[in-house]
């Protein structure tokens, strides 16, 4: 059977550049690097970018 599973972001830069909170992804990541980042801090962030790649729609979710 071919997997079904429907994705919440089709491409990384939807992800990437998506709004979270006062800016984008992308912005608040570039903000985190212009101060040396920890390597604690950048797995905190890797884990979040895989949290988020495993997400799926939910059937009652409308993204477009």
């Amino acid at each position: 059977m071919y997997n079904t599973r429907k994705f919440k972001y089709r491409r990384f830069e939807d992800y990437f550049e998506e709004i979270e909170n006062y800016a984008t992804r992308g912005e608040r990541f570039y903000d985190e690097f212009s101060d040396p980042m920890t390597p604690q801090r950048a797995v905190e962030w890797l884990r979040a970018a895989f949290a988020c790649a495993r997400e799926t729609i939910q059937d009652k979710e409308i993204n477009d």
